[in-house]
């Protein structure tokens, strides 16, 4: 009897930069950088522009590099595909047609030409959690609203240690996910108009009876959804976000690992390139959540589906974003073929033919 194949081990962040990933390349005429707005909004309802702020360069800079891997890098890609199969559902067929289908060189232009502006305010809670962003609903409105708590947490961390502080590396992390959401969603409201996303096989539920695209997408892209651990006695809106215990990837209901600083940095400097690193859990220390003296916010915005989503050893996403919502015969890869697979023609068109000009 032949000896079974052992699984290959997990590629760490070393074994990802050792592969060389194609870094996403700088802007060009025919494929210029994505505008980025952003707005200081007052408890008084008042408004400033802040783009071109010193005190908010840093976040000009994160939310830039987030729309650039979603125009330029295989983020496109995955939201694409969940744009794709809500174009297919019944109802949204019924309600357009077959102008629901959405092309890669559609959702690339959105996002290069007309991107939401970005709106930090302060945002209440939802349902005792942290409410990270949000888009505005409004038919005629281009936005999106971002916690002022985390711009806050970034853009005055008082610590000498700026740049090498944890709690500073875990806000980063979770703004640009909370960047990444908020896109998403922004994009199905763009294609989509008024409609409620469907709920659909392929989606994450939003437990209400409702598709979610924003956590599919994050599961998707990253292979897990975000939580932020805090000690009971230090949840205080006021020092939640300075007093951050630990950052956790939740693979699974059951299946928890600790993010640590460097991890955190890793995720967010692999944004640059075609196509991220992200850890498998195996990669990551395990957390047991303690319920008597921690809480747990989520970083994303809605409920998991655990019956739709379940933890799959052999479609983890390891250096690349693998189709996890996808039926298992429309996958991309296994995770066990590593790196470099091929993108799709449409993509490679998009991204490196088309000329999102004019």
């Amino acid at each position: 009897m032949t000896a079974p194949t052992p699984t290959p081990l997990p590629k760490n962040y070393a074994a990802y930069l050792s592969s060389n990933p194609l870094p996403i390349p700088p802007p060009t005429l025919e494929k210029p950088d994505p505008p980025v707005e952003l707005w200081l909004e007052e408890a008084n309802g008042r408004r400033t522009s802040v783009t071109t702020d010193a005190a908010y360069q840093e976040l000009h800079g994160l939310v830039l590099l987030v729309l650039r891997q979603m125009a330029y890098g295989s983020a496109l890609r995955e939201a694409h595909n969940i744009l794709a199969r809500i174009a297919e559902d019944l109802e949204v067929i019924a309600a357009r047609g077959t102008d629901a289908r959405i092309t890669f060189t559609q959702l690339c232009k959105y996002i290069i030409q007309t991107p939401p502006c970005f709106i930090f305010k302060t945002l209440e809670d939802v349902d005792r959690t942290i409410s990270w962003g949000q888009v505005d609903k409004a038919s005629n409105t281009n936005a999106i609203f971002v916690s002022l708590d985390l711009v806050a947490a970034i853009r005055d961390n008082p610590l000498v240690a700026h740049a090498a502080n944890k709690q500073e590396l875990w806000h980063r992390l979770f703004f640009v996910v909370t960047i990444f959401h908020e896109m998403m969603l922004a994009s199905t409201k763009r294609f989509f108009k008024s409609m409620t996303t469907p709920f659909m096989g392929q989606l994450d539920s939003d437990g209400n009876g409702n598709g979610e695209a924003r956590t599919t997408f994050e599961w998707c892209f990253f292979g897990f959804h975000t939580r932020m651990i805090v000690n009971k006695e230090k949840n205080e809106r006021q020092q939640r976000l300075w007093n951050m215990k630990q950052a956790v990837a939740k693979f699974s209901d059951t299946t928890f690992g600790q993010i640590d600083p460097t991890t955190a940095q890793n995720i967010v400097a692999s944004l640059a390139n075609e196509r991220i690193w992200s850890p498998h859990s195996k990669l990551l220390e395990k957390h047991v959540f303690n319920q008597n003296t921690e809480v747990m916010h989520r970083g994303s915005p809605s409920t998991f589906n655990e019956a739709t989503r379940r933890l799959s050893e052999d479609y983890i996403v390891v250096g690349i974003p693998c189709n996890r919502g996808l039926p298992a015969s429309q996958r991309t890869v296994p995770a066990s073929e590593g790196l470099g697979i091929p993108m799709p023609d449409a993509y490679k068109e998009a991204t490196a033919a088309t000329q999102i000009v004019g």
